[in-house]
């Protein structure tokens, strides 16, 4: 599983990027799935009503999308709490599609 910010999955896995219109989870999942990656969390997709949305998706299809309203202030942190606690999920066995 990789989890990252929106725009940095984007810059770092579809550099090249011509689509016309800006990459969705299930393309950048589908990046991370060319290195191994079986699912990918893509966060922080900003949506143009003030809402940030977060997406759970694979090569084939996305999961799961939540969106929550955008927050004022900065952040630090948020996506290694985050990762932690889906790695602590797996790890005592949780099923990816059943933790969500």
């Amino acid at each position: 599983m990789l989890v990252g910010n929106y725009n940095t999955l984007w810059r770092w896995l579809l550099p090249t990027w011509a689509g016309e219109r800006n990459p969705g989870a299930r393309d950048i999942a589908m990046a991370a799935n060319g290195f191994g990656a079986s699912y990918t969390l893509v966060t922080g997709i900003t949506s143009t009503d003030s809402w940030i949305e977060n997406t759970l998706a694979s090569a084939q299809t996305a999961l799961l999308s939540e969106k929550f309203p955008r927050q004022e202030g900065v952040f630090s942190g948020a996506g290694d709490t985050l990762s932690a606690a889906l790695a602590a999920l797996l790890a005592s066995g949780c099923e990816l599609e059943a933790g969500f």
